[in-house]
């Protein structure tokens, strides 16, 4: 089942690329784009850079064990030289690898025995991850470019709801991170949130349940997030320094976010108290949903892909 929702995940998501990549005049793919350190790119080397991160995955041999996992986890930096390969080729063409390219990750995935999904490997920050954090990772990384993208090019009000699979790698991937990178940086010693991750927005779930966050029951107990392309829900006990699925305690505050926007908003594209009660919406106490909304939206660390951002 997880396999089968990395590759669903993976060609969705591709699919999706390429099909706001395909809607743009060739004009729109000189917008520029600006890295967090000020550096500029532009829409067609926003694509490049996604055609190279799976050149280089690629070419790496990531099925080969432990090595291959870790390598998988260090492609999706920006390449300048790789990109720069890339600087004369025609939007078609760029369009053309990342249709096939795409096609050829996918295919290594559904190769891979499922039993690799749980290889762990030293990853980036030389903190462990399995082979499926990377490849939920690597979803993550192209749903934020296309945002950047679609942002550059004046088009972000018409990028629709990720798919059910896309949202699963997106909730998968935000969950998976916060012991480390989020939960550090809440200043708060009491109180438990509860964080709810929908695959879509308020206004495009079932009408049984749009309101049910608070009163629905927790999901099956895991050592890990649920891989699942429904909702997701983690809670966060501050006083006892417990999180994941199997907090039970009664809720001080609810947060129910819709898995892009939550996605985006990890990757310093969105700021929360901007996004719409249909993307994100808070029960109960909103000062302590705001420390945890806060840290949730802090820059990723360095060696990270960089953030970019419309002109």
């Amino acid at each position: 089942m997880r396999k089968a929702i990395a590759v669903a995940a993976l060609r969705e998501q591709r699919t999706a690329t390429i099909s706001l990549l395909a809607s743009l005049p060739d004009a729109a793919w000189q917008h520029a784009v600006y890295t967090s350190a000020g550096d500029a790119a532009g829409v067609h080397g926003l694509a490049a850079h996604l055609v190279v991160a799976d050149e280089a995955l690629l070419v790496s041999r990531w099925l080969s064990g432990r090595e291959g996992a870790r390598r998988l986890a260090s492609v999706i930096g920006w390449h300048d030289g790789g990109v720069a390969a890339w600087a004369n080729a025609s939007p078609g063409e760029v369009l053309a690898a990342l249709a096939r390219h795409g096609d050829r990750v996918a295919a290594l995935v559904r190769a891979t025995p499922s039993g690799a999904v749980n290889v762990a490997a030293r990853g980036t920050q030389g903190r462990r991850q399995f082979l499926l954090q990377a490849l939920y990772r690597r979803v993550f990384h192209e749903f934020a470019h296309s945002d950047d993208m679609a942002v550059a090019a004046g088009v972000v009000d018409d990028l629709k709801d990720p798919s059910r699979p896309v949202a699963a790698a997106l909730a998968f991937t935000v969950l998976q991170r916060l012991p480390v990178q989020v939960l550090p940086a809440v200043a708060a010693d009491a109180g438990v949130v509860r964080l709810v991750v929908d695959p879509a927005a308020a206004d495009d779930r079932p009408p049984q349940l749009r309101h049910a966050a608070v009163a629905e029951p927790l999901p099956p107990l895991s050592a890990a997030p649920p891989v699942t392309c429904g909702r997701q829900t983690w809670s966060f006990d501050f006083a006892r320094k417990h999180y994941g699925p199997r907090v039970s305690a009664r809720p001080d505050a609810v947060v129910v976010a819709a898995a892009g926007p939550l996605a985006l908003l990890h990757a310093g594209r969105r700021a929360w108290r901007e996004l719409a009660p249909a993307q994100l919406s808070i029960t109960g106490d909103h000062e302590l949903a705001a420390l945890l909304l806060d840290a949730v939206a802090r820059p990723p660390p360095a060696g990270s892909c960089v953030v970019f951002s419309a002109a």
